[in-house]
């Protein structure tokens, strides 16, 4: 593979993500365009846990899935590797927003968003 091969995967990779996170973002915060995290907050409350834990449990979800397709080479959910690897993906970065959200980012948060 050539570097403009995987630099085009990952430019669509990035573009079918940002969607897939437009979608799900909305349903996932009931409508509350204030709150695009609000799933992962209601979630927390119910459970004693910290919205960051139950990201974790979600991304835990996925990578358990990314898991059998590497050792197994097949998925029984009837989901792709990709869209496991796209959730995943998504997690990350809303790990990111969250822990921007208490202003837990990492140094030079501000640089690199510029």
């Amino acid at each position: 593979m050539t570097f403009e091969q995987r630099q085009s995967i990952i430019k669509k990779a990035f573009q079918r993500r940002t969607q897939i996170m437009r979608d799900k973002g909305r349903e996932y915060s009931k409508g509350i365009k204030t709150d695009v995290n609000f799933n992962f907050k209601e979630v927390a409350k119910r459970l004693g846990l910290t919205k960051e834990q139950v990201l974790m449990v979600y991304l835990e979800k996925a990578m358990l899935s990314i898991e059998k397709w590497v050792l197994d080479g097949e998925l029984s959910s009837g989901e792709t590797l990709i869209s496991r690897i796209d959730d995943a993906s998504n997690y990350l970065s809303i790990l990111e927003t969250l822990s921007y959200e208490d202003k837990k980012q990492i140094s030079n948060y501000d640089y690199w968003c510029r």
